[in-house]
């Protein structure tokens, strides 16, 4: 005779298992085989991303960044391809001085949208405060260059140029 299936059978268990599986199957499946985002793959939309980010935003502004920090990697979780999760998320480790940390962000960010010029003047200021200057005058070089003659960005380029000069009058001052 079978043996009869109860709840706490390995039978039971496994078919259980089976069961809470196969919907994160096709999750792991639509990320990794059909390239979409984990944000495509569990179904949010962009309006509700968009709320989210909005919502890490105030946190940021109202000066919470371990809260805002954390909202932002959840987002960069979910959509990998956005660049400003990355940058916000950066930009919340510089606050608390965590620039290391920062700068691996940003970074980030810049291989997502390297045409932006903050991420590159950013990259470049926590470079400077790190007193590695010479990274930090490269960096501000990329600001000001990706800058270019955009309106947007005059003033960003200014204080990338003003940073710059800081970082190269170091370098100067402690060259042998």
């Amino acid at each position: 005779m079978p043996e009869h299936s109860t709840p706490d059978s390995p039978h039971a268990q496994n078919n259980s298992l089976a069961t809470q599986l196969s919907p994160l199957h096709q999750i792991i499946s639509m990320v990794l085989q059909q390239g979409k985002s984990l944000m495509e793959a569990l179904g949010f939309t962009k309006e509700q991303l968009e709320f989210v980010y909005e919502y890490a935003l105030g946190l940021y502004d109202s000066g919470k960044y371990e809260e805002a920090k954390q909202v932002f990697f959840m987002l960069r979780q979910l959509n990998e391809k956005d660049a400003r999760f990355p940058f916000a998320y950066a930009s919340c480790c510089y606050q608390q001085k965590q620039l290391e940390t920062a700068i691996q962000y940003y970074s980030l960010a810049a291989l997502l949208d390297g045409e932006n010029p903050k991420v590159w003047f950013n990259i470049g200021d926590s470079y400077l405060q790190l007193q590695q200057y010479k990274l930090a005058e490269l960096m501000l070089g990329q600001a000001i260059d990706k800058a270019g003659v955009h309106p947007d960005f005059s003033e960003l380029k200014q204080d990338a140029e003003h940073l710059q000069s800081i970082a190269s009058h170091h370098l100067h001052a402690n060259a042998p």
